[in-house]
């Protein structure tokens, strides 16, 4: 300590240090004297700490005048890491700058071979903050969620969402199958997005499903609820089935190839019920079959195209030699043009017999 008098003007200077059984150090000033009237009245600073076993401490203080700031925290290791921190002031200055009274905040986190879980929480003054990590991982399943919570009001300004939710999902089936999920919730918008891949000795088979709530992809024109299927199959030649829903409206194709040493097919269908297609012309079901069977001298082919459940156009062409036959089918069946007017059809068939 440090206590000097001139002329009736005090000054006193207090010093103490301690290492053992936690480390602090204290210092306070207290004068008048008109040499120091740049340094306030009266000052103190006191700072400690303490370590225990998966444990550590510390404070500091800081006080001019009536200006009090502080600040203390913890941290733990046992089982994971937690820790704390706590401020506060009462400096006029401070508050003045934009600096608040009281920020608490607390915080954990957790790490193990299977999962990592994370949580922060902080509040300010009458505005708070929290956020949740959680992440897992298995053999099999990878999941991970985040939650975020505020009321800051610089945070609304930015139009940051008051409550939001993220949850992430991915995961493997037999026979090298496979989904995955995210869900995202922002208030009362809602976003999610389903994907699944299975696999199986003769066909794959993808399928996404898309829904949603968002005010931005309404603008846009993005149906609420979407779903899109695909699947490949090898069963007797190769297939494909496209299949997909945008807001309750349908559209599908489907394209079948067999190819075998006597016989040879292609059929593909389309069907759809969008009033967008309907209003430009495009039929609501489509139907084609082309097939060749045999091999010279003795084949017969085949072609048919079906329009809403009327055959448009059949041709067939079959040819013996071992008969010396020769047939040609033709016949056409153009749409009419109402209901009432009557249908006109083209029908054409040559037959041929010839000796070789």
């Amino acid at each position: 300590m440090l206590d000097t008098e001139l002329e009736g003007q005090r000054s006193i200077l207090k010093l103490n240090a301690t290492a053992w059984p936690q480390l602090r150090l204290e210092g306070e000033l207290h004068h008048d004297h008109p040499a120091l009237r740049g340094l306030p009245n009266s000052s103190r600073i006191k700072l400690t700490s303490r370590t225990e076993k998966q444990r550590f401490d510390a404070e500091a203080l800081i006080q001019m005048d009536e200006c009090t700031v502080g600040a203390s925290g913890a941290v733990m290791s046992q089982s994971g890491m937690q820790g704390s921190v706590v401020y506060h002031n009462n400096c006029t200055m401070i508050k003045e700058f934009g600096g608040p009274d009281i920020i608490q905040v607390s915080g954990s986190l957790v790490v193990s071979p299977a999962f990592v879980k994370s949580h922060l929480s902080m509040v300010t003054d009458n505005a708070g903050l929290q956020t949740l990590l959680f992440l897992k991982n298995t053999l099999e399943n990878n999941e991970a969620s985040l939650n975020f919570n505020h009321s800051v009001p610089l945070l609304m300004k930015l139009g940051l969402p008051l409550s939001s939710v993220v949850l992430m999902k991915s995961g493997s089936l037999s026979n090298g199958s496979y989904f995955y999920i995210v869900n995202t919730n922002t208030g009362n918008q809602r976003l999610s997005q389903e994907m699944t891949v299975v696999k199986t000795s003769e066909s794959v088979r993808v399928k996404s499903h898309f829904i949603h709530t968002v005010n931005y992809l309404k603008k846009l024109g993005v149906p609420a609820n979407n779903s899109i299927q695909v699947e490949f199959g090898s069963h007797e030649g190769k297939a494909v089935t496209l299949q997909s829903w945008f807001g309750g409206q349908l559209a599908g194709l489907r394209l079948k190839i067999k190819n075998i040493p006597m016989n040879k097919e292609i059929r593909g269908i389309m069907w759809h019920s969008w009033s967008w297609l309907r209003d430009r012309g495009l039929p609501v079901n489509l139907e084609g079959l082309c097939s060749i069977k045999g091999v010279l001298p003795q084949v017969q082919s085949r072609a048919q195209l079906t329009v809403d459940g009327h055959k448009r156009l059949t041709s067939g062409f079959n040819v013996s030699g071992t008969d010396g036959h020769l047939a040609v089918l033709f016949s056409y069946s153009p749409q009419a043009v109402n209901q009432t007017a009557p249908q006109n059809n083209l029908d054409a068939l040559l037959t041929v017999q010839f000796r070789g």
